[in-house]
């Protein structure tokens, strides 16, 4: 398995990936959607998950992990039609250039006072806790894909939530 991998706008998703990668069914934890997942990549998120809550007190969820490419252009056409154009190809990859069709990524949210909180604008704000989980994210072999240095460099923008198992957590 290839945990290395770089999906991106200049790296396509390419079909011997696609035929390589193990996926597992798992539910999400914001809206009980059924998904699939990296089999490794979702044992470091349950470990991580537990960490955050034992050493943090902070519960966290999948909201997103694998997106085929059909998915992907769903959700392209979703963000076209509630927020623009322009604003959706800023902030949603190109079909086909997203790190979900790797299984490796994951969306994460945290759940605060009994409630996921799943609203972008919402997580961005929620500075204090995303600074406690990015610390715990290397333990377990992840890496946040878009950091807020990265900001001001075009076409980045800061997704707190978006997460990438990079492989060597176990």
């Amino acid at each position: 398995m290839n945990y290395k991998i770089i999906v991106d706008k200049d790296h396509p998703i390419t079909e011997e990936y696609l035929k390589e990668v193990k996926l597992i069914p798992i539910v999400t934890d914001t809206d009980n959607k059924k998904t699939q997942i990296e089999k490794e990549t979702y044992e470091a998120f349950l470990d991580m998950r537990d960490y955050l809550l034992l050493k943090e007190n902070i519960t966290i969820g999948i909201d997103s992990a694998y997106r085929s490419v059909e998915y992907q252009e769903k959700l392209m056409q979703e963000f076209i039609d509630k927020y623009g154009e322009e604003y959706a190809r800023e902030t949603v990859a190109e079909p086909g250039t997203s790190e979900h069709h790797t299984g490796l990524a994951i969306d994460i949210c945290p759940k605060i006072l009994g409630q996921w909180i799943t609203e972008n604008e919402d997580m961005i704000k929620m500075e204090e806790v995303f600074d406690k989980i990015h610390r715990a994210l290397p333990i377990f072999g992840f890496r946040l894909t878009y950091p807020k240095e990265n900001i001001n460099k075009p076409g980045s923008v800061y997704e707190p939530w978006h997460i990438r198992y990079m492989g060597g957590s176990k």
